[in-house]
């Protein structure tokens, strides 16, 4: 087939080719689709395989010729065959059709008539409240007729089985069907929540759907479903209320206003007594009151001068406190802290490949994010030079958890990292990749500088913690076998051997693999669960001796 036109051969005409059939392109697959296997059938219909350009569908489509002498094609019989390459297609005069293809050989019977196009339901199976109460399990009821008292099922829910749930139920959850059973484990939902979700949501096969902390008012839950041929369900709704809590109730606010109101009488009428005893000695007092408005002036002044400076620094807030207030901050010790070093792998290398503005955006937008995680996991940033990052858990408010909370922070950031790898990848730009490097023990911390002040920390963990980045691997997390000590109950990891250290003799690395199954919300290890949570806040609540 070239262009518009399909050609024919015959061998006795020495491989000449001649129009047999004349097209018309449609806008709908001119430039989106590859077809093979070209063959025409006994009625005069065209089979072929149709493969997308980006190879993501695969597919046996025939082109059916109509009453008008036009041609139209359906791919809608074969939506249920694998996405392979087929290399054989042979229809017989009897209505059947064999396609050959990688997972072996397909019959298609075309004398057998199914409703591709029927009309299913999308059906509610179960709501729920957040205490497994079951608000409604799946069918409605109606009365055929008062006389007989009989009932029948109903997909329509009944005004008389709209609940009003009180406030303290607002958390709901649904789970829907689809009654199309070819293949049901294709069937695909969109769901969207009336007075609450402002468009539908994407085709997914989820099967369920939870709304937590929904507020006061009326909600209408519509699902529909789209089988294995792509058409799509009547829509199944389900109404409710959620009552407003008391202290929104009409009650609770002619309440408020009473109260302002008294509030506001009893006010003014104090008010005006000291008004009445004020005037008698605002002679005296007003010159005594001038000079402490200047007295105190002059102090403001000064201390938004002292306090402008400290903005200049990043520092703890307690540090900062301890500035304003006295001028200076004592050097703190602290028996328990975990340092982690994080560095990019090959930097100068990436620095010369990219211009400074894209070289300070990127690092820009990792540091960024390091912050963000460092507040989420309650660690305090030290500093940043050059492409090392530096932070610390366990100062300046001494914890118990700290190397918990570092080693969550460091998976945290390689998975980020590891996201960014894959975008950059996928349109073949530089990678970058970081190494981190952990340790746990005692340091020193305080403030250096007048005019500028640096918040730092000093000691032996932080030498070693520096030695671990530099002795990792790119997109590895190495600690320490101080570290691990505190953190291997819920962490798997794999020995590495050991590696020097000043002053401190052979010390052993640990990789931090992901968390222990039981301890994760995820298959990749990287989400901590409920069980992680409630022992990890037993360690947090513990006094240090």
């Amino acid at each position: 087939m070239v262009e518009k036109n399909l050609f024919e051969t015959n061998p006795k005409d020495y491989g000449t080719f001649k129009i047999y059939k004349e097209f018309y392109p449609s806008a709908k697959y001119i430039n989106k689709y590859y077809l093979y296997n070209f063959l025409e059938d006994y009625k005069g219909d065209y089979w072929m395989q149709i493969n997308s350009k980006d190879l993501a569908m695969k597919s046996i489509a025939v082109i059916e010729k109509q009453n008008d002498g036009k041609y139209k094609m359906n791919m809608i019989p074969f939506k249920p065959l694998p996405p392979n390459d087929f290399y054989a297609i042979y229809p017989e005069s009897n209505g059947i059709t064999w396609l050959g293809g990688d997972d072996g050989l397909y019959r298609f019977d075309g004398n057998v008539k199914f409703h591709y196009n029927q009309v299913f339901n999308a059906l509610i199976r179960r709501v729920k409240l957040e205490n497994d109460s079951i608000l409604f399990g799946g069918t409605y009821f109606k009365n055929c007729s008062i006389d007989s008292g009989s009932q029948k099922i109903s997909l329509i829910q009944p005004d008389s089985l709209k609940p009003i749930l009180s406030y303290q139920y607002n958390s709901v959850s649904f789970e829907f069907a689809a009654a199309s059973y070819y293949d049901e484990n294709s069937n695909r939902f969109k769901y969207f929540l009336e007075g609450f979700d402002k468009n539908w949501s994407e085709w997914s096969k989820e099967s369920k759907k939870e709304y937590t902390n929904l507020p006061a008012g009326k909600y209408k839950f519509h699902v529909k479903a789209k089988n294995i041929f792509d058409f799509e369900s009547t829509i199944s709704i389900f109404e409710f209320e959620i009552s407003p809590p008391w202290y929104q109730s009409i009650l609770a606010y002619i309440g408020y206003v009473l109260g302002f109101g008294l509030i506001l009488y009893m006010s003014i009428k104090y008010s005006n007594k000291r008004l009445i005893k004020a005037k008698i000695r605002l002679e005296e007092q007003i010159i005594d009151r001038t000079r402490e408005i200047i007295s105190q002036k002059r102090e403001i002044e000064k201390e938004k001068e002292k306090s402008d400076k400290l903005l200049l620094n990043i520092l703890p807030f307690k540090i900062a406190q301890e500035l304003k207030m006295f001028g200076s901050a004592k050097a703190q010790y602290y028996e328990k802290v975990t340092v982690m070093f994080a560095d990019f792998t090959g930097f100068t290398g990436i620095a010369e490949r990219l211009s400074p503005e894209d070289l300070i955006s990127e690092l820009d937008r990792c540091f960024v994010y390091f912050d963000e995680v460092c507040v989420r996991h309650n660690l305090e940033k030290i500093k940043t030079v050059g492409d090392s990052y530096m932070c610390a858990g366990g100062l300046p408010m001494a914890n118990n958890s700290n190397p918990i909370d570092i080693v969550l922070a460091a998976i945290e950031i390689q998975d980020f990292m590891r996201k960014i790898q894959s975008d950059k990848s996928s349109i073949s730009e530089i990678i970058w990749e970081l190494r981190i490097g952990i340790n746990t023990g005692e340091v020193i911390a305080g403030v250096v500088g007048k005019k500028k002040f640096a918040y730092d920390i000093w000691g032996d963990a932080v030498n070693v913690a520096s030695r671990m980045e530099s002795a990792g691997e790119p997109n590895m997390i190495n600690i320490s076998g101080e570290t691990l000590k505190y953190v291997e109950e819920f962490f798997e990891s794999t020995y590495r051997g050991k590696i020097a250290a000043k002053n401190k003799g052979e010390i052993d690395m640990y990789f931090i693999d992901r968390l222990k199954p039981e301890f994760s919300s995820n298959a990749a290890g990287t989400f901590p669960n409920q069980l992680f949570y409630e022992k990890y806040q037993v360690i947090a609540d513990e006094k240090r001796a």
